[in-house]
């Protein structure tokens, strides 16, 4: 059974984890479900519960362990936040696989590596990762996130000022009024999955303004945008595939 994340994808899964379904379509709990539907998940009779990266709280945590061992966020990871390799090797430690599970982290970090080595003027130049809010501000997210985190991994800088403005928080919110700080950046990728309170980035009137916008140093919507939030060593692979030749159209 698979906790759909979002309403497109039928399966319940997202396209870099299809093929690894084997054909078979698991039970899906729908993206509409307020709450986790726990007789259905107990029906299924399940040996391990996965709630790892889902923002679990103690109550249902310590409700879905009386159905099956139930793993989730380890201590010190902010919800939604946990890095793929301590999600891969809690995992693999979960179901006896640990070797198995390195090697996928390992695989990702070559992943990585081949794209920074392959690209080095990405080094050195500034770049962000967020989305447009109804206010007229920009939500930023810092490098102790997964999507900031994404960007250093490549080689760019994201400025320091993100991270001072996110402090502990999930992102930095730039107001309309001190927007213009994006302004010096050579990259912004604009992500189109964070839902409310975000909106379009063409109907963001304070975003159109800035210079960044009319150099056109900005990508949007940054493709396969849910598969770099989803941050698991299935996504990420397939979010450099999509993402590496749409940042090099842009730099060129």
């Amino acid at each position: 059974m698979v906790h759909q994340w979002y309403s497109n994808y039928s399966s319940g899964v997202g396209p870099w984890s299809e093929p690894y379904l084997d054909g078979e379509a698991p039970a899906v709990i729908p993206s509409s479900a307020t709450d986790l539907p726990l007789e259905e998940i107990a029906a299924e009779e399940p040996d391990l519960i996965v709630g790892l990266d889902a923002g679990l709280d103690q109550q249902t945590y310590d409700r879905l362990s009386e159905v099956a061992p139930t793993i989730a966020n380890p201590k010190g990871a902010a919800h939604y936040a946990v890095p793929y390799d301590r999600e891969m090797q809690m995992i693999g430690d979960a179901v006896d696989r640990a070797d198995e599970a390195n090697q996928w982290v390992k695989d990702t970090e070559a992943a990585f590596t081949k794209a920074r080595d392959g690209h080095p003027e990405f080094e050195g130049k500034t770049a962000a990762v967020g989305c447009p809010l109804e206010n007229g501000g920009f939500a930023l997210y810092p490098t102790t996130d997964p999507r900031g985190e994404f960007l250093t991994k490549l080689g760019f800088t994201v400025p320091k000022e993100v991270d001072e403005v996110a402090a502990d928080n999930y992102y930095a919110e730039i107001s309309a009024e001190n927007l213009s700080m994006i302004d010096g950046y050579d990259l912004l990728l604009v992500i189109d999955d964070c839902g409310a309170p975000t909106v379009d980035l063409n109907e963001h009137l304070t975003f159109k303004s800035l210079d960044i916008a009319k150099r056109g140093d900005y990508i949007y919507p940054a493709p396969a945008s849910d598969a770099l939030s989803h941050n698991t060593v299935l996504s990420v692979p397939y979010a450099l595939d999509k993402l590496i030749p749409k940042i090099e159209e842009t730099l060129s």
